[in-house]
């Protein structure tokens, strides 16, 4: 992923968002064996407290990358491939539970006896409900743009747009398809993400990396109904974050998620959409920074 053209994009994303953009930083890609599973993740080369972060539903690790920029040395961030997603291995099956003992048997091979974690959307399903079973893991915990009360509906377009993503013969054309359905997104930004969820063919034609498999939305949802009751389980510090754009999470819904914490608050991340770690990648950084010290003091 980090190839000559892949740095000079990622570069010109970061300072287009007043970034500093350090190449040292730039990870490693490692794979770990987990159940006969093979989990792939990038290794983010900054110092600080162990940060694990969990992308949404088709995404990536990559997905990540500038707001591990933003953090630079103040945390030592792992970015995971969700089973089924990027360069990880595929289930026959996908639920929740089976994300959560994925990542939690991939945190025990990291050797880290406590960790901070931060989850978008799916990833903050699988966050959330990791947590609650390991509590005396989790330093902090940050959940993006997903909660008990959800709108999922506002994800159709997209959802609609990857499943008939197909007909695009070229990247170049799925690239386009893909700023029809989000006009209002950076081209340069989409061209970024899809890097990193199609393989890029000499002439120009693509394959996915993600297994095409349908989303389990029933489970889904009856995860997220399951943490009011569950979120008294976790006694750390909890951010709850929403893009100030989103439709998928309401301003009063997160407030209220965040009141079912023991330590909770909300934050709002302005001129962001659902995907908050693409969209306002410096402010989201900035608020896990202070996050994270937060948690760290106490």
């Amino acid at each position: 992923m980090y190839d000559h053209n892949s740095r000079q994009l990622l570069e010109k994303l970061t300072a287009a968002r007043g970034i500093r953009f350090r190449p040292d930083l730039l990870p490693q890609r490692q794979s770990a064996l987990v159940a006969k599973l093979s989990l792939s993740a990038l290794h983010w080369r900054g110092n600080g407290p162990p940060l694990l972060l969990l992308h949404g539903g088709a995404l990536s690790a990559n997905t990540w990358d500038m707001v591990c920029m933003t953090l630079g040395d103040d945390a030592r961030c792992v970015a995971l491939d969700l089973p089924g997603h990027g360069d990880s291995g595929w289930l026959q099956t996908y639920d929740i539970k089976a994300g959560v003992d994925a990542v939690a048997q991939f945190v025990d091979q990291l050797h880290w006896p406590t960790f901070h974690i931060v989850g978008m959307s799916l990833g903050g399903n699988i966050a959330f409900h990791l947590s609650a079973t390991r509590p005396e893991r989790v330093r902090s915990l940050t959940i993006v743009d997903i909660g008990p009360k959800v709108n999922l509906g506002a994800t159709n377009n997209m959802r609609d747009f990857l499943q008939a993503a197909d007909q695009f013969a070229t990247f170049d054309q799925l690239v386009a398809g893909a700023l029809k359905v989000s006009p209002r997104s950076d081209p340069q930004l989409l061209r970024y993400r899809y890097q990193s969820l199609v393989r890029l063919n000499a002439d120009g034609t693509w394959s996915w990396r993600q297994h095409r498999h349908p989303h389990n939305f029933e489970d889904t949802l009856a995860k997220l109904r399951e943490m009011p009751a569950l979120a008294s389980r976790i006694p750390c510090p909890v951010m709850i974050v929403r893009g100030g754009r989103s439709r998928v999470v309401t301003s009063d819904d997160a407030r209220e998620f965040a009141a079912l914490f023991v330590r909770g608050h909300a934050v709002l991340i302005r001129n962001a959409g659902h995907n908050v770690q693409e969209d306002n990648p410096r402010d989201l950084g900035e608020a896990l920074r202070s996050h994270l010290a937060a948690a760290e003091r106490s």
